[in-house]
């Protein structure tokens, strides 16, 4: 249940980011961060494994609350849930929710921590990453790719894409070792809309 552009259609707009450009983007980003109490997007996730000869795709409603409360809510093909707020993420398992201890499985904790920070502007940390900033024609994309050992097991990097106005982020995608990859891709993004303790409940 991860949720996350191939950029191949993109290579020939784009051209890495001076310093200033960087800073301009970091400082854009950090901006948006701060005037955002809150979002309602729709998304749509697409799973893509070379062993099947079509991607999965589902798509759904994602709800965040400041300062670290995220309900990614799958709505077709299958509705699903999946809560992470603080420390942990809660599944619906056979209709009974679940607790899942983030701190146990370094993937999900990345990735949520990857979520968060792209929305309150603190993502970009070169203690845990290598990040490679590219610009293109739409916007900007972000390369991080992970120093620890033990994510490289799992996860070869994250690619997150700005959006040139906004400093919003429009689409995540997961790059795993074999090249196997989740791509996410948000529309209709409202923020400060009304966003209750409820939606982050089972």
């Amino acid at each position: 249940l991860l949720v996350l552009l191939l950029l191949s259609g993109l290579v020939s707009s784009q051209e890495k980011m001076t310093q200033e450009q960087i800073s301009f983007l970091q400082k854009k980003v950090r901006q948006t961060a701060r005037a955002t109490k809150s979002i309602v997007s729709d998304f749509t996730e697409t799973k893509h494994m070379d062993i099947l000869d079509d991607s999965v795709e589902h798509t759904g409603k994602l709800y965040y609350l400041a300062p670290d409360h995220i309900r990614w809510e799958y709505t077709y093909p299958q509705t699903n849930v999946a809560i992470f707020k603080e420390e942990t993420m809660l599944v619906a398992n056979n209709g009974m929710p679940e607790v899942i201890d983030l701190s146990s499985n370094k993937l999900f904790r990345s990735f949520n921590q990857l979520i968060v920070n792209s929305i309150s502007g603190n993502m970009f940390n070169d203690d845990q990453f290598t990040i490679e900033y590219l610009k293109f024609d739409e916007g900007y994309a972000v390369t991080f790719m992970p120093k620890d050992r033990r994510l490289q097991r799992f996860v070869s990097s994250f690619e997150l894409l700005f959006d040139t106005a906004s400093g919003a982020v429009i689409q995540i995608k997961l790059i795993e070792p074999n090249d196997d990859y989740t791509r996410i891709q948000f529309k209709n993004r409202m923020t400060n809309v009304l966003v209750g303790e409820d939606k982050f409940k089972l």
